[in-house]
This record gives structure tokens, C-alpha cells and sequence, in this order.
């Protein structure tokens, strides 16, 4: 007697010889080799967390660094002396002045609020306490951003005709204020040769054990990203 073979267990045999899914489940099983390389990324990003909490320190101090830009101070036409800070930045634009690398200083008085409120600390003020003659003072007209104070030097240098200035302000702003003032001076000819102050507050190598070397760290970034956006608002 003839042995009749059975048909899959997932199909059923019409009378008229057609074939019917009966069955419509399916199973995933996950290959050997996917679950072995899931395994060796997950050891791997393991791996690589320990590895920089181990050299934070290291990585954290790059982080502070790259927001200082310092170069030699040079013979130049005008010191422009940034607004702001707590009077590290004026000091060493008088110091430069008394050294004789420029005849003129440039600076600003800050916003109206801080002018009237804050009079006796200005750039200027400062600036005079320090030595520096008024005749050999350029104010600014107020400006509200480092943005803005690019814009407004730029006729005031222009009129000075110079053709070097010392960009004088903080450390962890001088990488920044640098590409502003290259972005608004650039075609000029005018050559941007930075000298920062350093605050005593500020360590760029350990910034993050310090509360406002902190805050300065990660405001100065929010702002960098700002301006790399096209943004110039800071």
C-alpha cells in the first residue's frame, strides 16, 4: 500500500488539490552573531564611559584651555580694551599703554544701567585711575554685546587708521571676542594680535571645582555656539 506523504503542518490540502495557509505565526530568534556583536558594543561603550571618567580631568581641562587665545603683545596703532570684567582687563590696557606698544586706547562704558549705576568702575574710569591719559581714550558708545562693540570700533579704528591692534579682555573670552572682532574687522587689513588679562578667579585647568569659574565656562560656550549659529546677540 502506498505511503501518502503528509503535507506541512502549516498547510492544509483542498479537494481541489489547492494549498491554504493555516498557520500564520512566526518565531524570531535573534542570530548567535547579532547577540555577540550587541555584546561587544555594549563592553565596548563600558569600556569608553571608564575611560574618561578616569582622564576627566584631563578632557575638562581642554575644555577650559580652548577658550583662552593668547598671543604676544606686538607694536601696534590701538589697545581696544573690551567692557565688562572686574578691572583685569583695564589694567593690563594701561600697562600696555605704559609700555608704549600703542598711543591710543579704545574701550567702552558698558550699557546706560551700568553707566549710571557703576560710573566709578567703567573701562575709562579705570583706565585714568591707571595712568592713561584721557586725551589717549576712545569711548565707545555703550554697546551690549561683544558683537556690538566690534561693529562700533570699526569706525573708530578706521578714523585712527590703524592697521594692528592688542585685543585686551579676559581669558576665558578671548578666543571668543578674537573670531567676533575677526568676523567684523575682516577686509579691513586691520591685523587682531589678542593679549588677555587673567583674572585671579579663573583657572582654566580646573575651572569645574569652582563655582564661577564654572558659571563662566559654560556661559561663554552657550555663547560661542550662539555665534558659530550665525547668532550675535553675546
Amino acid at each position: 500500500m502506498p505511503i501518502q506523504e503528509s503535507a506541512p503542518l502549516w498547510k492544509r490540502s483542498q479537494p481541489d488539490g489547492d494549498l491554504t495557509l493555516v498557520d500564520r505565526r512566526r518565531y524570531l530568534i535573534a542570530p548567535r552573531g547579532c547577540a555577540l556583536a550587541t555584546g561587544a558594543f555594549l563592553v565596548a561603550l563600558g569600556v569608553t564611559a571608564l575611560l574618561l571618567f578616569l582622564a576627566r580631568e584631563s578632557w575638562l581641562a581642554a575644555f577650559g584651555n580652548f577658550l583662552v587665545y593668547r598671543e604676544a603683545p606686538q607694536p601696534a596703532d590701538a589697545i581696544v580694551v573690551l567692557g565688562g570684567g572686574d578691572g583685569a582687563r583695564a589694567a593690563l590696557g594701561a600697562a600696555l599703554y605704559h609700555e608704549g606698544y600703542a598711543p591710543v586706547v579704545v574701550t567702552s562704558e558698558g550699557s546706560e544701567e551700568s553707566y549710571v549705576v557703576y560710573q566709578e568702575d567703567t573701562p575709562r574710569a579705570r583706565l585714568q585711575r591707571a595712568g592713561v591719559p584721557a586725551a589717549a581714550i576712545r569711548v565707545l558708545h555703550r554697546p551690549l554685546t561683544t558683537y556690538e562693540e566690534a561693529q562700533l570700533a570699526l569706525p573708530a579704528l578706521t578714523e585712527l587708521g590703524a592697521q594692528r591692534i592688542l585685543l585686551v579682555t579676559d581669558t576665558f573670552h578671548s578666543r571668543r571676542a578674537r573670531d567676533i572682532f575677526l568676523s567684523v574687522l575682516g577686509g579691513t587689513g586691520i591685523e587682531i594680535v589678542t593679549v588677555p588679562s587673567e583674572p585671579d578667579w579663573y583657572r582654566p585647568e580646573v575651572w569645574w571645582r569652582d563655582e564661577r569659574s564654572a558659571l563662566a565656562v559654560m556661559n561663554e560656550y552657550a555663547k560661542y555656539i550662539w555665534f558659530w549659529f550665525g547668532r550675535h546677540g553675546a
